[in-house]
């Protein structure tokens, strides 16, 4: 997939530029700031009780991401940060409706976020 392409599915270009990069051989560690920042999901890291952790994950990304300056913030969840190329999209299957409410629900005041999923690189 190309910038290009990425953009034109919804992608903003600020994180569709790295996951370019990432896919042509750089790390999600190499190519994160605070935003965009990449997580993968912990079902994929043999996590104890991924849901939890995955929720956790989340409240915590997204309680930094309103207390920074950044404005708009991008966390995409699904991309390993030590792996590079293809390999680094693990992908995650999770529902983003129930994301939003697991952040809406763990937050005070309550943060709204918006979610969804974006397949690239044969990946959701």
């Amino acid at each position: 997939m190309s910038m290009q392409e990425l953009t034109q599915q919804g992608c903003p270009e600020l994180v569709a530029t790295a996951l370019v990069k990432i896919y042509e051989g750089h790390t999600a560690d190499e190519v994160e700031s605070a935003v965009p920042d990449f997580k993968e999901d912990p079902i994929h890291r043999g996590a104890k009780n991924p849901d939890s952790k995955v929720v956790e994950l989340l409240v915590d990304e997204s309680v930094c991401f309103a207390n920074g300056e950044a404005g708009d913030a991008y966390l995409v969840l699904g991309v390993a940060d030590r792996v590079s190329g293809s390999a680094a999209f693990t992908g995650t299957q999770r529902d983003a409706l129930f994301l939003e409410r697991k952040i809406f629900n763990n937050t005070k005041p309550n943060l709204r976020v918006e979610t969804g999923p974006s397949p690239v690189w044969w990946t959701r």
